[in-house]
């Protein structure tokens, strides 16, 4: 049996907007208007703006000379720019990967082949698949749900019943579960020679996905699931940035797997959008999300 659990330390003590002002002051950041930033606290949180200063602190804790509370806040207002634009690029691939998915499983199983668990690697992952189709099902109110339940009885095709499922699930549950056939057939119409890269690139996107929806910190972020990265993009790299190495847990990896995927001219709002953003704040760098220098011309690729 499990003993009482004791915190190795008490939780920080409640502290009001103004008081939170005055902890930032007394760390050495710069704020021209106290009232102002207050109420900056109040709509954004001071633990949310923690991500986008901890590069401008010293090892004691304390502000580096030059930070401001100004500064801070346009680097949040950059990461939402920015998350606003790779949600639009995300939502293109979201749409793509469900309509290839469907396309394959119904032609090559039928309307309601995907309730069949011998059309996939795993019965349980199914089962969860199927599960979370009835649970969207019931709660939703979309119109086609409605007609599907009014006139087929709840009978969804393969090609509705995507459309109840989130990028992750049809990541984790619907992309992974495939068989070997189905996945490399998805692959090749995606443009990808290798199923496993399109399902690095899947979990990897689906995540940032997550990220975006949920207003979390692009800026600097380590992300946890690292992605695959294609050998010509490698290469291609090599040729503009002899010296750099891209990390797969960087968002710059990210890019080049959205690049994989998007159509020539979504790919380029994307970056034209992503560097508007880097212009616009210059202290919104792009090092952080290691991005090489020439990391447009990079993405660009043979893009007309």
């Amino acid at each position: 049996m499990w003993g009482r659990l004791v915190p190795i330390s008490s939780p920080k003590p409640f502290k009001t907007y103004d008081e939170q002002v005055q902890i930032l002051v007394k760390r050495g950041l710069r704020i021209d208007d106290r009232d102002a930033t207050a109420e900056i606290l109040h709509r954004v949180s001071y633990y949310h703006l923690r991500g986008y200063y901890i590069d401008l602190l010293d090892n004691s804790g304390m502000f580096l000379p030059g930070a401001s509370f100004e500064k801070i806040f346009a680097r949040f207002q950059s990461d939402r720019a920015l998350r606003s634009i790779l949600f639009k690029a995300l939502e293109s691939v979201e749409l793509l990967i469900r309509n290839e998915c469907s396309y394959v499983l119904g032609e090559k199983y039928g309307p309601l082949g995907y309730r069949n668990p011998q059309n996939f690697r795993n019965e349980e992952i199914n089962k969860v698949l199927l599960t979370k189709i009835t649970k969207e099902a019931n709660r939703s109110r979309e119109l086609f749900v409605r007609h599907h339940v009014d006139k087929y009885d709840g009978d969804f095709p393969i090609w509705v019943a995507v459309e109840l499922l989130s990028f992750g699930t049809v990541s984790a549950q619907l992309y992974k579960n495939m068989l070997n056939d189905d996945q490399r057939e998805v692959s090749e119409a995606l443009g990808i020679k290798s199923a496993k890269v399109t399902q690095s690139f899947l979990h990897s996107l689906s995540v940032l996905r997550n990220s975006c929806a949920h207003h979390s910190r692009i800026y600097a972020r380590s992300f946890s699931v690292p992605c695959k990265i294609l050998n010509h993009d490698e290469a291609r790299t090599r040729e503009f940035e002899p010296g750099f190495k891209i990390s797969p847990r960087r968002l710059f990896a990210l890019l080049l797997a959205l690049r994989a995927l998007l159509t020539p001219q979504r790919c380029t709002e994307m970056v034209e959008g992503i560097a508007g953003v880097l212009r616009e704040n210059p202290d919104y760098r792009r090092g952080p999300q290691g991005l090489p220098d020439s990391w447009q011309e990079i993405l660009r690729g043979d893009l007309p």
